[in-house]
């Protein structure tokens, strides 16, 4: 197989899952934009989403720079309902020999979450093995109080750097812990930052292979996730940010009334259509003429093989 290797074909079940996990695991971190706040969740209105923003992050492998790339866009805020909810979309997908060697990972998602960061309506689609397969999860008639991998990170972006929860995945409930274990200056193909490095602990991540999960937020006001980091049993994967892009949502324009006025009634009269001719001559623009008849004679090595 193409850019396999001895070493990657080693990698077992676990590995895969938790390649994938750590991917979207990244990609949720860029949904959200705002200021750190207590663990009381903040209101629709306070700028806890940053409407219009998209983050493309790349990931490495070890030694490889880039085998996969996620891309996060915030995209709106409105109403499912009576319902408020932040809409957001998500996709992340694997490149190269880790598609190869790893596993095939491409998956978006549509989420919309209430102003506090619990998902109500969850749309998963996996473009992988033939027909896209589709997974929705909704919560409108029955509200949860628990996250999924995407609200998880917004909950950890938005506290005061240490808690607990719960969240909701492979249909279990796992407890997270996070806390604050330090600080790091990141490079990344957007900039450099001064960050603040969360490690996470949760027993999902424990089944499936991943080991020391640490998110670095940025200091400065914005607390964007430059880098996220975790470990399987054949390395390290680093996901780092690799542009950022703020579109302002447009407003809709607001349609200036017009007087409307009341056309009057014309008499339109009615054509008498002309009587069809048969066997007229063709356009002399084109280069043939009516009744023309083309013969052809077909051979093969030098016999008749037909005619048409």
């Amino acid at each position: 197989m193409l850019f396999m290797s001895d070493e990657f074909t080693l990698i077992g079940r676990k590995s895969l899952a938790a390649l994938w996990l750590g991917l979207y695991a990244f990609a949720a971190l860029v949904f959200l934009q705002g200021n750190v706040y207590s663990q009381t969740a903040p209101a629709a209105g306070d700028g806890a989403f940053k409407i219009g923003e998209r983050l493309t992050y790349t990931v490495g492998f070890e030694k490889f720079s880039n085998v996969a790339y996620a891309e996060l866009y915030t995209v709106s805020r409105g109403k499912i309902g009576d319902i408020e909810a932040i809409e957001l979309r998500g996709r992340a997908k694997t490149l190269d020999f880790v598609s190869a060697a790893f596993y095939l990972v491409d998956e978006s998602r549509n989420i919309f979450a209430s102003p506090d960061g619990v998902p109500i309506y969850i749309t998963r689609i996996q473009n992988v093995g033939g027909l896209p397969k589709e997974t929705i999860q909704n919560n409108l008639s029955t509200p949860t109080g628990n996250f999924d991998l995407v609200t998880m990170i917004y909950r950890i972006r938005h506290s005061d750097g240490s808690g607990a929860f719960n969240i909701f995945e492979n249909e279990r409930a796992y407890p997270v812990t996070f806390s604050v274990t330090g600080n790091e200056r990141i490079k990344t193909d957007a900039g450099e930052y001064d960050s603040t490095m969360i490690t996470v602990q949760c027993e999902y991540f424990t089944e499936i292979g991943l080991k020391d999960f640490r998110i670095n937020l940025s200091t400065d006001d914005a607390k964007i996730p430059v880098a996220i980091r975790f470990r399987t049993a054949k390395g390290e994967f680093r996901a780092k940010v690799a542009s950022i892009q703020n579109v302002e949502p447009q407003a809709d324009p607001v349609p200036t009334p017009s007087p409307i006025l009341t056309p009057k009634a014309t008499p339109v009269p009615t054509p008498t259509p002309k009587a069809y001719v048969d066997n007229q001559p063709l356009s002399p623009e084109l280069s043939f003429v009516l009744g023309e008849t083309l013969e052809y004679r077909v051979t093969a090595g030098g016999e008749a093989a037909g005619m048409f």
